[in-house]
């Protein structure tokens, strides 16, 4: 294991579930999202705490990731290094949580460089993370609270990711046939037990459509809600689970699962990304050697202490 990735790494959750009060009350916030304007005020705080800018109005679709400090330093410059060498034109939208200067001076500069790769970040204070035992917590769900401001800004679908993705193919003319007469695509698992695990949420993709844009509106207001409960467990997908439910009562929602491909956490030959399922994942050989290829490729933006300061 590299010892400079592996210091100050996040805390593990060591206790991965939520209990059946918390499922409780998760479920009545999600809920109570859809109908009561008094839970929009947490939504509002992360509007406020938000700077920067978003995509414009173009041709393509939009990939959202979103990370931390540490993540962005270990895994975001290879998801964007790797989009730029399939030499495809491709807008990803970074949201960075609590950055350090350092990364953003980086992300403005290596934006600078890239020729394919259309990139556009937001800020984020992260002041609702305030009070969570894992900050991890929110950074996992942040990604799809700027997703609507991400979708109404640009236009356009956006395809929800995890940070540690390597594209290993063109990612949106995969992806466009894909999406498609939905409004929202998701890795369903009905065989799973438990609400936290029937969906993945990897990869989730958010089209334009009125009811698209519904949900993902509807999604990021139960997401902040269910924050506001403090949880010692990942939210984003027990919500994205109980939203379904609650809006599959109300909606003509129409959802299409999305392809193994897109979520590949076995690193097949033919995938579209790879995404590294915990830190099992990301200290595999097959992985750290793709992230290892592509970095090489870029000497001069892979390494975040190379960026001059302002």
């Amino acid at each position: 294991m590299d010892t400079s990735e592996s210091e100050g790494r996040p805390a593990v959750i060591k206790r991965k579930r939520h209990s059946l009060f918390a499922r409780f009350l998760i479920a009545n916030r999600v809920r109570r999202s859809l109908t009561s304007s008094t839970r929009f005020n947490e939504l509002e705080r992360f509007k406020r705490g938000v700077s920067g800018t978003l995509p414009q109005p173009g041709e393509g679709g939009v990939i959202v990731a979103a990370c931390d400090d540490y993540y962005y330093k270990h895994f975001a410059i290879t998801l964007v290094l790797s989009i730029e060498l399939l030499e495809t034109a491709q807008r990803l939208h970074l949201h960075l949580c609590a950055p350090s200067l350092q990364a953003v001076t980086h992300i403005e500069q290596m934006s600078r460089s890239l020729r394919y790769v259309s990139l556009t970040w937001t800020v984020d204070d992260c002041n609702l993370a305030e009070g969570l035992p894992y900050k991890t917590i929110y950074y996992a769900a942040s990604r799809f609270l700027i997703a609507p401001a991400v979708i109404e800004a640009a236009g356009a679908p956006v395809l929800c990711i995890d940070i540690d993705g390597i594209a290993i193919q063109k990612i949106w003319p995969a992806y466009e046939p894909v999406r498609r007469d939905a409004d929202v695509l998701v890795t369903r698992r009905p065989e799973q037990e438990k609400p936290w695990r029937k969906i993945l949420a990897g990869a989730i993709g958010l089209n334009p459509t009125p009811e698209g844009v519904r949900f993902a509106a509807n999604l990021s207001r139960a997401l902040a809600s269910v924050l506001d409960l403090r949880p010692s467990y990942h939210i984003d997908q027990i919500v994205f689970h109980y939203l379904m439910i609650a809006t599959s009562r109300r909606t003509n929602l129409m959802v299409k699962d999305m392809p193994k491909k897109f979520i590949d956490f076995d690193f097949a030959n033919d995938s579209v990304i790879w995404t590294a399922q915990a830190w099992r994942g990301k200290d595999s050989d097959r992985y750290k050697n793709a992230r290892r290829e592509v970095l090489q490729r870029f000497p001069d933006l892979a390494n975040v202490s190379r960026v001059v300061e302002p």
